[in-house]
């Protein structure tokens, strides 16, 4: 139950590798002199009602940073452009970044539509306000999160190089045209594929192999029509499939714990 703005004089404590502030009741802005916090390894203030705009660069003088947790606040990130494309790399330790639950709303013109942390194994994006085409993480990205948000256009042939993933959820945006038939090749990691609730149309991709991991499928709340493709019955470890309100023309019967149409 700590209140108040988080102290500065917390920015003193240099040798810090580790620090986590979460469920508190946190307010105002995180100090830029965080960059003080030079051999930090976790920032976690997830869950407070911490505000003001904050730049996403303040973070890249932390080297070492592997995670960072800025979910459920109340805070407008940006990145400015004298740092966007010579600094964003650096964050080469960066595995988990969430930033869910804010007021993002977009990446400055300048960064690169496919995200440059190399090495990020978890994105989270969920419910904040971007608009514009969906950014593209990197390919060692293992979960993928940015539902509830205002993404349009479609989605681009480059997320068919996220060759680890096993959770995708694009789901609540406004995302159009047809799918990448390439997302039928995540089979070997893919577990779960969200994409509820979008303006997507034409075909389901028709060729899924078996031995593909998939354990749940939300395809509704689209434009999808044509048939529904037979080889879905490849998929012997799915439990869940939701279809509602899309405009396939035939099912065919499968064994699933959820079958909604």
């Amino acid at each position: 139950m700590l209140s108040g703005e988080i102290p500065f004089t917390l920015m003193n404590l240099t040798k810090l590798t580790f620090l986590g502030l979460s469920s508190n009741n946190f307010q105002g802005p995180i100090p830029s002199s965080i960059v003080h916090l030079y051999n930090l390894e976790v920032l976690d203030v997830y869950n407070n009602s911490l505000n003001g705009t904050m730049e996403l660069c303040v973070f890249l003088n932390i080297k070492s940073l592997g995670m960072l947790d800025l979910s459920r606040n109340e805070l407008s990130l940006l990145i400015d452009e004298t740092c966007a494309n010579a600094s964003l790399p650096k964050l080469e330790s960066l595995r988990v970044m969430d930033l869910s639950f804010n007021f993002l709303t977009g990446f400055d013109g300048q960064v690169p539509i496919p995200l440059p942390w190399t090495n990020l194994a978890i994105l989270d994006l969920s419910s904040n306000q971007l608009e514009g085409s969906l950014p593209i993480p990197p390919s060692s990205t293992l979960r993928y999160n940015i539902p509830n948000n205002k993404l349009s256009g479609k989605i681009s042939q480059r997320i068919c190089n996220l060759t680890s993933i096993q959770v995708l959820d694009l789901s609540n945006n406004s995302l159009s045209g047809s799918l990448p038939q390439c997302l039928k090749k995540f089979g070997d990691s893919l577990l779960v594929l969200n994409l509820q609730k979008n303006k997507l149309e034409g075909s389901i991709p028709q060729t899924w192999a078996k031995g593909t991991r998939l354990r749940m499928i939300n395809f509704s709340e689209n434009k999808f029509q044509n048939r529904l493709p037979t080889s879905l019955a490849n998929l012997m470890m799915l439990e869940a499939i939701d279809l509602v309100s899309t405009n396939s023309m035939i099912l065919f019967p499968i064994d699933l714990e959820i079958f909604q149409i």
